[in-house]
């Protein structure tokens, strides 16, 4: 691969720009040669549960430089599909089951309904899910409202070292049982993925996603037809490849040399 081959690298976070808290070695000097040789940077996470704005200065934190609007989360997607949902339904009623912790930030949300939702936003809801929360969930959907989730994850690795249920698996559920697809905003559905390509101002196949977790970063990429690069650190060493990676590096160090930058 060469720097004129693509249009933007779109990099992972946890995993990849660092792990279990701390920055990964080179991952802030490789985003800065990136940045150096005239190379377009996004920064793309299936983070929802904290504010966009703290992500941001957590990044900076471990030394990275992060400009305004380089970020995305589901949030950016959830924003953009309600605001044109609204535009042609000022009217729309909309039922969001969240936690009260992420739904105080969420700004652009309009008031939920109790009732008959003409659109079910389900994301991170922790203590809120229950046999009776799904069911009624299900009664929603199964009333005619249409459905949006903020990931498709179905597992995150806590504080504890351990896999846990995330929104994803409970979707699933919802799902299966109402026969109705979720239009899911996190990666590796490709609604993220059009919204940075539209932001850098370029095609979606000439994206170039840089990931440790190739069920998620790898597929993100051939959700827009784009090409991708898995780093070994995070769940790269160990993750199954697939779908297969179109190169494999140590780490985000490496990228730049790999690249030919360096």
């Amino acid at each position: 691969m060469k720097p004129g081959d693509f249009g933007c690298v779109v990099l992972d976070l946890d995993g990849t720009l660092y792990h279990a808290g701390k920055p990964l070695p080179g991952a802030a000097e490789a985003v800065a040669r990136l940045r150096a040789a005239g190379l377009p940077v996004r920064f793309l996470t299936n983070t929802f549960s904290t504010p966009p704005e703290a992500v941001e200065a957590r990044l900076r934190g471990f030394g990275l430089e992060v400009r305004s609007g380089e970020l995305f989360t589901p949030h950016r997607a959830i924003a953009a599909h309600l605001g044109e949902r609204l535009a042609a339904k000022p009217a729309l009623r909309v039922h969001a089951f969240l936690n009260d912790a992420t739904r105080a930030f969420m700004d652009y949300l309009p008031a939920t309904v109790e009732e008959a939702p003409d659109l079910l936003l389900v994301g991170d809801a922790d203590e809120r899910w229950s046999y009776g929360a799904l069911d009624r969930l299900l009664g929603f959907l199964l009333g005619g409202a249409e459905f949006v989730a903020s990931s498709p994850a179905t597992t995150f690795v806590g504080r504890d070292g351990r896999p846990h249920l995330d929104t994803g698996a409970l979707v699933a559920l919802l799902e299966a049982a109402s026969g109705k697809r979720a239009r899911a905003m996190g990666k590796p559905s490709p609604e993220l993925s059009r919204l940075v390509a539209r932001g850098a101002g370029v095609p979606e196949e000439s994206l170039l996603f840089v990931g440790d977790d190739p069920a998620v970063d790898m597929a993100a990429a051939r959700a827009v037809g784009a090409r991708s690069i898995l780093v070994e650190t995070g769940k790269g060493a160990a993750a199954p490849r697939i779908p297969p990676p179109d190169a494999v590096i140590p780490s985000l160090a490496a990228l730049p040399a790999f690249l030919g930058l360096a």
